[in-house]
């Protein structure tokens, strides 16, 4: 880093403070490293914890209803990068994220290290208190920054509705009853779940596996891959559990698993989405809601 870089950015950690929304729940970390990125297009600092390859923290979650996952490597190459992390939510739900990042144009660490662009993953917490695990199983040095959210704010910014997906034959949609009231969802088992939608737009993926009534088994893991024109934009690994609550409509011989809640971004232009099923032995079902309200970039 050179002289002319780094005395504004020295100038910038004296009179600046970091986000406020970190300042709240940095406490909750274990004992992680801090490190400070500097983007050049806002002038702001950001404040991430530095995770080292298989490790992990673990947070205590109250009063939340979701967490906005920031994530960031530190490179030295200008490929792109694809890495993965785990999220375990309450000592038993098990999430494998993946992840792919270039470095970034507009942001480096204080210290003069490249980083690259920043993901976002977004999870969902059903109780008033929960415990949150992330572990860094990849090969890189990870970047980590939480946000929670209020159910006042998550309802303001997440107001999804559902839509017919008109590609699939009526054979492959599934009618769920959970607690009296109905819900569609569409098989990728023998196709994959295709639709058009114009951006910028926000979509909700409800994911569940079909389970025999008669499988012994109390966990199920299953897969799927979301296409954008295309090429792949992410990849799923969630564990399922059986539903007490959810009931096929048309038979008793099969039941539903819990569903997994999963937000993607999308931007301006056409998107031919596609939902792939890779699960040769599992059928995975998918409720669609669209959201086009769009927040800002950090």
């Amino acid at each position: 880093m050179n002289k002319l870089f780094l005395m504004p950015l020295i100038f910038l950690i004296c009179l600046s403070t970091f986000h406020p929304l970190d300042a709240e729940i940095t406490h909750k970390y274990a004992d992680l490293q801090d490190y400070a990125i500097f983007n050049e297009n806002t002038g702001k600092i950001f404040k991430y914890k530095l995770i080292f390859p298989n490790n992990s923290t673990q947070l205590q979650i109250d009063n939340c209803d979701s967490a906005k996952i920031y994530t960031r490597l530190i490179t030295d190459t200008d490929k792109n990068i694809a890495y993965t992390y785990k999220l375990i939510l309450n000592n038993s739900i098990e999430k494998i994220i993946h992840k792919s990042a270039n470095i970034s144009q507009i942001s480096k660490g204080l210290s003069g290290d490249n980083v690259t662009s920043y993901n976002k993953y977004l999870c969902f917490f059903s109780d008033s208190s929960n415990s949150l695990q992330f572990f860094n199983d990849s090969d890189y040095k990870i970047l980590l920054k939480i946000k929670y959210e209020s159910l006042k704010a998550l309802t303001d910014q997440y107001k999804y509705i559902s839509f017919p997906i008109r590609q699939l034959a009526d054979e492959d949609e599934k009618i769920l009853a959970i607690n009296e009231q109905k819900y569609t969802y569409y098989s990728a088992n023998s196709k994959s779940v295709k639709f058009t939608l114009i951006g910028p737009f926000k979509l909700k993926i409800v994911s569940r596996i079909i389970i025999d009534s008669d499988d012994i088994s109390d966990k199920f893991r299953y897969r799927f891959d979301v296409y954008d024109n295309e090429k792949l934009v992410e990849k799923f690994i969630e564990l399922a559990f059986r539903s007490s609550e959810a009931i096929l409509t048309d038979t008793k011989a099969q039941i539903p698993s819990t569903g997994d809640i999963n937000i993607l971004t999308f931007e301006n232009g056409l998107h031919n989405i596609e939902i792939k099923n890779p699960n040769v032995n599992r059928e995975v079902i998918f409720s669609v809601y669209l959201n086009k309200v769009v927040n800002s970039k950090e």
